[in-house]
């Protein structure tokens, strides 16, 4: 009997690559088979910051955690959607914008999971970028 391959998709800028990142990729692997990780290639379009680390750092900070995610540049969570192939949608609570609502109407149309992932309570980029200034 063939089994189907559960393949996640979930999206981020990943800059700052921390623990609340890997717990967070580390509960979506749980809840599929392969996880295919979008890496925004301009976060100030979304975040209104630029990213500390170029796109390709944050690739390859996100690739390395497993063999089972395949990192992607993406513009849009819209257009990344409607260009890999997957059967889960893995979120996080604070990622509800337009483009996440288009999404989660796609994925009940064609039948596909959603699942929103917690975020690991007292970490967030936000909070470690702006300490990171006070740093320098």
């Amino acid at each position: 009997m063939h089994k189907t391959l559960r393949v996640g998709l979930t999206v981020g800028v990943w800059d700052y690559c921390h623990p609340g990142h890997v717990n967070f990729l580390l509960k979506c692997l749980a809840s599929c088979d392969d996880l295919i990780v979008g890496v925004q290639r301009d976060p100030s379009e979304q975040k209104g910051t630029d990213a500390t680390f170029s796109l390709e750092q944050r690739v390859s900070s996100v690739s390395t955690l497993s063999s089972r995610i395949t990192a992607k540049p993406y513009d849009t969570v819209s257009e990344i959607a409607n260009e890999v192939s997957f059967t889960v949608f893995l979120s996080g609570p604070d990622q509800t914008h337009e483009g996440f609502q288009s999404v989660f109407k796609l994925c009940e149309v064609e039948g596909f999971q959603i699942v929103t992932i917690p975020r690991t309570p007292g970490i967030s980029s936000t909070s470690l970028r702006a300490s990171s200034k006070t740093v320098d």
